[in-house]
């Protein structure tokens, strides 16, 4: 019986799902025609198991839906094909070769270049996410695509995550399903995905312990509660560890209520530890580069769509005593919000075909809009835990700006699978009211002035 129950359940998968998964099959067959560089059998092999580990983690939703499995293809093949064009363009396209693409990207370079170190010295790096990728190197062989898949499934993950998180705060398939495609809507974020780059499993750290902490929050203490804590201070720790402090705020967010305290400080406790464990672990490996740029340089004069005017202006943001930054803290947060501009696509075409996309912010602002609206007229009759979420990712969000003066927005992308349930909890509950209408009209408007101002200042 439980044999035939299972071959019933294949056959109603392969029924519901078998002609659009060979239709996904079939254009990423055509995009590694079109866009040469990526191996056929590692685009094909990494997109079934991108989609077999997908397909198992959406299974395990309980608010899952027909319409979520099938946004999760079309964004699956998305990634994929963006992920094909971008090593066309990494390999064929500069000169270089899948065992040798030449990354136009700063950071990109260095981590590629970091994890060959690590794979031809035999000694570990001062940069663990580096690590991720020597590991591929050496089980998969030397391959950009292959780089690409943590950061394609991490992606997708995050989807399902951020659906999954929305579920469980409301209880709806709809608001769930809205969640998953509004973060597929980000168009910033995707890109980063077929990249190689850090903000998206970024991302996925963040998505789990938000998972985790809002699990704990409604009296969940099993064993799936406390895996995605701990995986999400691997992910963290291993491509940032400065945001296991952000996790560790969360957790104490989530603590500030009258019982159950000690699970949260459980959470807060693991952060710390795994934080202060890796400033250890990395004080005794020696450092195998020198960039010769600090973070705080970065944040300052860096890359993030500003222009030399505000460069200027802020270039002695670093050496600013902490009330001029609280001063200015207004600014820098517009500032992060507002940042790539949705203009001057191609001046982000160096560092892939699929980049100059994240200049597609309109969905961000939209998103932006109904996030204010939450927090204005619906946090109050809003469920407590996602109130407390809205506040973790507010509280980040702020820091973010107030550390890096705003001019770095992708650090704010690991926050998105926290806001997106209220986006879709606010399209959900009061698109029917005038005054979201009406807000959204002023929104408009101040935003269309806001842009050309700040075209005037970009553009010169």
């Amino acid at each position: 019986m439980e044999n035939l129950w299972y071959f019933c359940r294949m056959k109603s998968i392969i029924a519901r799902y078998g002609t659009a998964v060979a239709a996904c099959y079939c254009v990423l067959a055509v995009a590694l025609w079109v866009w040469p560089g990526a191996g056929w059998y590692r685009a094909g092999i990494g997109f079934t198991l991108a989609l077999a580990v997908t397909g198992a983690a959406y299974a395990a939703v309980p608010c899952r839906s027909h319409a979520g499995a099938m946004l999760l293809l079309a964004v699956a093949t998305a990634l994929f094909v963006g992920a094909v064009a971008n090593v066309n363009f990494f390999t064929l396209g500069s000169g270089g070769t899948a065992e040798w693409p030449y990354f136009h990207n700063v950071d990109a370079w260095e981590r590629w270049g970091e994890a060959r170190r690590i794979v031809e010295r035999g000694r570990l790096s001062i940069q663990p996410a580096a690590c991720v990728t020597a590991l591929l190197m050496y089980t998969l062989g030397h391959d950009a695509f292959t780089s690409l898949m943590p950061g394609l499934l991490s992606a997708l993950l995050s989807i399902v995550i951020t659906g999954a998180i929305a579920g469980r705060l409301t209880g709806r398939r709809d608001i769930a399903f809205g969640s998953m495609l509004a973060l597929s809507l980000m168009c910033y974020f995707m890109v980063q995905a077929t990249v190689l780059i850090k903000d998206v499993p970024l991302a996925l750290g963040m998505a789990l312990g938000a998972l985790a902490l809002v699990r704990l929050d409604g009296g969940s203490r099993g064993p799936a509660t406390w895996l995605a804590a701990v995986a999400a201070v691997v992910v963290m720790a291993v491509y940032r560890p400065n945001t296991l402090n952000f996790l560790a705020l969360g957790a104490l967010i989530f603590a500030v209520r009258r019982r159950g305290i000690l699970p949260f400080a459980g959470v807060a406790a693991l952060a710390v530890a795994a934080r202060v464990g890796v400033m250890y672990a990395l004080s005794y490996i020696p450092a195998t580069y020198d960039s010769g740029m600090s973070d705080m340089y970065i944040a300052a004069s860096g890359s993030g769509g500003g222009d030399g005017t505000v460069d200027s202006l802020l270039a002695a943001y670093p050496a600013m005593p902490v009330w001029k930054r609280l001063m200015l803290l207004p600014a820098t947060v517009v500032m992060q919000f507002l940042i790539p501009f949705p203009w001057d696509w191609a001046s982000d075409r160096l560092f892939g075909p699929t980049v100059p996309l994240a200049h597609c912010q309109y969905t961000w602002y939209a998103a932006g809009a109904l996030l204010v609206y939450w927090a204005a007229a619906l946090a109050r009759r809003s469920p407590a835990p996602m109130v407390r979420l809205g506040l973790w990712a507010a509280a980040c969000y702020i820091i973010t700006a107030y550390l890096f003066a705003g001019r770095i927005s992708r650090y704010a992308l690991p926050l998105l699978p926290l806001m997106m349930p209220m986006v879709a909890y606010t399209a959900a509950v009061a698109w029917r009211r005038r005054s979201l209408r009406v807000w959204l009209a002023v929104f408009a408007l101040g935003m269309t002035a806001t842009l050309l101002i700040c075209h005037k200042i970009h553009m010169g």
